[in-house]
């Protein structure tokens, strides 16, 4: 066990250091990270608090974002109230499938005729745990 504990946390040093970045003291609380299109886009994910938290650093860029799993997918929702007339949604997602592709999506635009909004921009990734 030890030596797959090594074995991880050497992993994710590897990963971090090929992306240009370093776990900082305050990444300790999330469980895990996705690391998308060479970095550009990271997505922390956190289920040891009572609430779910999570991040989502793009471009260098940290935004605080809500983090949930809905069936096989993982979610990162930000942006509440930022929709005019609809104070409790939110605005922007992110959702990971177990095919490790990542969709965003903005949910202030209006959708197709039947009001459904689709992804606009998907991201390759990878999962890193520690």
């Amino acid at each position: 066990m030890r030596m797959a504990a090594i074995a991880l946390t050497a992993t994710v040093s590897l990963i971090l250091t090929a992306c240009g970045g370093q776990m900082k003291s305050d990444d300790s609380e999330y469980s895990a990270m996705w690391i998308c299109e060479a970095g550009k886009l990271k997505l922390y994910a956190s289920e040891r608090s009572y609430f779910d938290t999570g991040k989502i650093i793009l471009n260098g860029k940290e935004i605080p974002a809500s983090y949930s799993v809905d069936g096989l997918k993982h979610r990162w929702d930000w942006g509440m109230g930022e929709i005019p007339g609809d104070s409790t949604g939110y605005k922007y997602a992110i959702t990971v499938g177990p095919d490790d592709w990542a969709s965003y999506y903005n949910f202030g635009l209006d959708g197709d005729n039947d009001g459904i909004v689709t992804s606009s921009d998907r991201f390759n990734c990878s999962v890193s745990q520690w």
